[in-house]
């Protein structure tokens, strides 16, 4: 009775008649994930060597900033000052929005290995404030409130270098 009622309404609205499944444990067998989804899959490693020397490994997570996550796990030497640059047009974000005045403290300075530097989108506006507050001790010196956490950076090496005047 209920499987004639259903084919005539088929004809009636074509939703019934384009193949959905017609019962909900159906329709939850269809979108179940493949395996167990872990958190641990999603952490991001970052080894961290502040200016004492021991290496401090700590997780993040994609979409995070940089500067964020390590005043979470308490890395000496690095400071919010100025909140992480522009809220309206933020560095971090590519492109660029040309009207963004960018970091305007050097209080998140950090220095990525090469091997991760490579890899980075570097904005003119990061590169021209680094070089006017002459924190261009090395080339791949970057500011970590412009630093979005991505897949990529798993295991990535930073180093935190003692600020003078701190």
């Amino acid at each position: 009775m209920l499987t004639r009622t259903l084919k005539a309404a088929s004809k009636l609205h074509p939703l019934l008649s384009s193949g959905i499944p017609l019962s909900s444990s159906e329709h939850f067998d269809t979108i179940r994930p493949k395996g167990r989804v872990k958190v641990t899959d999603k952490i991001i490693w970052l080894n961290v060597i502040p200016d004492g020397g021991e290496v401090r490994r700590i997780p993040s997570f994609p979409g995070e900033v940089l500067v964020d996550v390590l005043m979470k796990y308490h890395i000496p030497n690095i400071r919010k000052d100025c909140g992480g640059g522009d809220p309206i047009f933020p560095v971090k974000d590519a492109p660029v929005d040309y009207f963004s005045s960018g970091p305007v403290c050097e209080g998140c300075h950090v220095i990525v290995h090469e091997k991760w530097f490579e890899k980075m989108y570097v904005s003119y506006i990061e590169r021209g404030r680094l070089a006017s507050l002459g924190l261009t001790t090395s080339k791949t010196s970057r500011f970590s409130c412009c630093i979005l956490i991505k897949e990529y950076m798993n295991d990535m090496l930073l180093f935190v270098q003692g600020q003078p005047g701190r």
